[in-house]
C-alpha cells in the first residue's frame, strides 16, 4: 500500500531547511531563557529543536542555530533504526516510523501511512512523528535511500519539531490515522523562525519562507481535524464555500460550505482550531476547480453583480469567523481583469482592515490559465493580495498533448519564471505541493525507460461529453479518502491504486534533473507523475529564501 503524505512530513521537510515548528513568542511578550533549550513568555514554555540553543535576544522565535553550527538547514536527531514495519500508528518513542516508500512500500503498515516516511502517530506537544527527508546534515542529499527519505523515530521527530500547541499524545486518527498532507501558512506567531508576521491587507511583510500555508477540502473530510495535523501550520485555508444562491443577498445564517458527509465545517471551527494552534489565522476559500462558476458570473457582470456577492463574501466570513478569504477561480481571462481588481477592491473595502485576501494562481503559464495574470494586473492587485498560492503543480492534466511532470524543480521553476517577471511580489507568494499522484490511461506510445514527451490522448479520450471520465485522474496518498469519491470514483480508485503500489522501488522513476518521478507501466499503458519527499525537500530548500513559504493542497489528501 503507497504510504500517505501527510501535512506533518512536509512539515518535517521545512523543519530540516530551519522553518521549525517551535512556536514564537507573543509579539507583546518578553522572553526568558529557562536553560540553553527551554523558554517561556506569559503565554507558553517550549523547548527548543535539537541543535538550536535559546537566544532572549533573537527576536521572535527564540531558538537559534549557534553561530558555529553547520546545521542550519540540517535535520535533528534521525533514528539510527530505519526498519519501519513493525511501527506503524505507535507514537512512543522508541517506535521507528514508516520507512521511505520508494524503498519499502509493502513493508508498512496501512495506518503508518507517509509517502517517504513520515508515521501516522502523533506524539510530544503535538508535533508528528514525522519522517525527514535527505538525511540528517543535509536536506537536499545525502540519503541512502531510493526516495531520499529518512525515517526518524517518534522521538527525534517531536523533538526536531517541538512546540505545537496541540495536547501531547494526541492521534491523527480524525483522518484515519492520517496527519494532514496539506499546508497553508502565512506569517504568524506560530512560524517558526521568528521572521514571519501576519499579513493582512494593508501590510505585506518578509516571511522569509516560513510561512506554511494548509487547505483543508470539506468535500473530504474524512470527520475534522486533530491538533496534531496543524503542526507548523500559520494558515488554514477552509475550502470551499458552497455558493451557489449568491446571485442574489444571501442570509448569514444559510450560509454555508460544500456539503460533506462526514463532517461539515460549522461557525465554531475557525475558533476550534485559533485553539489548537496559537497566532493561526483561519480563512476560506471562494471557488474551486469546477465550483467557481457562481462567482465567474458575478465579476464578469458587473458593478452590481459584484456587490451582491462581496456582500455575500463578507457575511460567509462573518459567519464563520473567518481572518479572510481565498480567491481560488480557475481561471479569469485577460478580458476579465478590471472587474476583478473591482471585485478585489470591494472585497478589501467590506472585510475588516486585518483580514487577509490570498488569490490562486495555475501552473499552465503557456496556457490561458495564466493570461489574466500580467505585469499591469500585479501592479494593479498588490496591494489588495496578501497571498499569492501558486499551484505549483498539475501542469500537466487532461488537456495536454504530452506526457510530463505534474510538479516538482523544473515546474516550479519554469512557473516561478513566469510570474516573477510578470512583477508578482515574492514575498506574497508560497509555493504549492500536491499531495497526489496523477495518472493517464491509454497512452500506447511511451516506454518505461522514457516517462517523458509521449503523445497523450487527449481530451476527447479523458472526458465524456465534457464531463471527466476518470481515465486520468488523481490518487490521493491518503487512502481512506477512496471510499469518498462516489460509487466511479471508487471503483476507479480499487484499478489504479495496486498499479501504482507496484511500481518499480529501485529509483528509476527518478528524474534528478527536473526533481520529480515519473513511471509510464507498460503492462497498463498508464503514465504517473508524482514527487517525493526529497523532491519536495529540494524544492523547499532552492525556494526557501526566494518566497514567503510553502502552500500543501489538500491537507486531508
Amino acid at each position: 500500500m503507497y504510504p500517505t503524505l501527510k501535512a506533518a512530513t512536509l512539515f518535517a521537510l521545512l523543519t530540516g531547511l530551519a522553518v521549525q515548528a517551535a512556536p514564537a513568542p507573543q509579539s507583546s511578550t518578553s522572553v526568558t531563557c529557562d536553560s540553553d533549550s527551554q523558554w517561556h513568555d506569559d503565554y507558553q514554555t517550549q523547548t527548543c529543536p535539537t541543535g538550536t540553543v535559546c537566544q532572549a535576544d533573537a527576536g521572535g522565535n527564540p531558538c537559534v542555530w549557534p553561530s558555529s553550527s553547520s546545521s542550519a538547514v540540517g535535520v535533528a536527531a534521525v533514528a539510527e533504526d530505519t526498519g519501519g514495519s513493525g511501527s506503524s500508528g505507535s507514537g512512543a518513542a522508541t517506535g521507528v516510523t514508516s520507512a521511505a516508500a520508494a524503498t519499502s512500500a509493502e513493508d508498512v503498515g496501512a495506518s503508518a501511512s507517509v509517502a517517504g516516511g513520515a508515521s501516522s502517530s502523533v506524539v510530544v506537544g503535538g508535533a508528528s512523528s514525522s519522517a525527514v527527508v535527505g538525511g540528517a546534515s543535509s536536506v537536499a542529499g545525502g540519503a541512502s535511500s531510493a526516495s531520499g527519505a529518512a525515517a526518524t523515530s517518534a522521538g527525534a521527530a517531536s523533538s526536531a519539531v517541538a512546540g505545537s500547541s496541540g495536547a501531547a499524545g494526541s492521534s491523527a486518527s480524525g483522518v484515519s490515522g492520517s496527519s494532514a498532507s496539506g499546508g497553508s501558512a502565512t506569517g504568524s506567531a506560530a512560524a517558526s523562525s521568528g521572521t514571519a508576521s501576519t499579513t493582512t491587507n494593508s501590510t505585506s511583510t518578509s516571511s522569509n519562507g516560513t510561512r506554511y500555508v494548509l487547505y483543508w477540502d470539506n468535500y473530504a473530510n474524512m470527520g475534522g481535524v486533530e491538533a496534531s495535523q496543524l503542526t507548523g501550520a500559520t494558515h488554514v485555508i477552509l475550502s470551499f464555500a458552497d455558493m451557489t444562491s449568491w446571485a442574489t443577498k444571501v442570509d448569514s445564517a444559510a450560509m454555508a460550505f460544500e456539503s460533506s458527509s462526514d463532517g461539515n465545517f460549522d461557525s465554531p471551527t475557525a475558533s476550534t482550531l485559533k485553539g489548537m494552534v496559537s497566532g493561526l489565522k483561519v480563512t476560506g476559500a471562494l471557488g474551486g476547480w469546477g465550483l467557481d462558476t457562481p462567482m465567474a458570473t458575478a465579476v464578469q457582470g458587473g458593478d452590481s453583480t459584484i456587490e451582491t456577492f462581496v456582500d455575500n463574501a463578507v457575511a460567509f466570513a462573518k459567519a464563520f469567523n473567518l481572518d479572510g478569504i481565498d480567491i481560488d477561480w480557475e481561471f479569469p481571462a485577460a478580458s476579465d481583469v478590471p472587474n476583478l481588481v473591482t471585485f478585489l477592491t470591494k472585497l478589501k473595502a467590506g472585510l475588516p482592515d486585518d483580514s487577509i485576501i490570498s488569490v490562486a494562481l495555475g501552473a499552465r503559464v503557456d496556457t490561458t490559465d495564466a493570461a489574466a495574470y500580467t505585469t499591469d494586473t500585479f501592479s494593479q492587485l498588490t496591494d489588495l493580495v496578501d497571498m499569492w498560492n501558486v499551484m505549483t503543480y498539475d501542469y500537466v492534466n487532461r488537456y495536454s498533448n504530452k506526457t510530463e511532470q505534474q510538479g516538482g524543480g523544473r515546474v516550479v521553476e519554469t512557473v516561478m519564471d513566469y510570474y516573477e517577471k510578470q512583477g508578482i511580489d515574492m514575498d506574497k507568494v508560497n509555493i504549492g505541493f500536491a499531495m497526489n499522484a496523477k495518472y493517464f490511461t491509454g497512452v500506447t506510445n511511451c516506454t518505461t525507460d522514457n516517462p517523458i514527451g509521449c503523445t497523450l490522448p487527449g481530451q476527447s479520450y479523458y472526458e465524456d461529453d465534457g464531463e471527466d471520465n476518470r481515465k486520468s485522474g488523481w490518487l490521493r496518498f491518503n487512502s481512506d479518502l477512496d471510499s469518498t469519491l462516489g460509487t466511479d470514483g471508487t471503483t476507479w480508485m480499487e484499478k489504479v491504486r495496486p498499479q501504482f503500489e507496484a511500481r518499480p522501488t529501485d529509483g528509476s522513476t527518478e528524474i534528478a534533473d527536473d526533481v520529480s518521478q515519473a513511471w509510464y507501466d507498460e503492462d497498463n499503458q498508464t503514465f504517473w507523475t508524482w514527487l517525493e519527499p526529497s523532491d519536495m525537500s529540494s524544492v523547499c530548500s532552492t525556494w526557501k529564501s526566494k518566497v514567503g513559504g510553502m502552500m500543501v493542497w489538500s491537507a486531508n489528501q
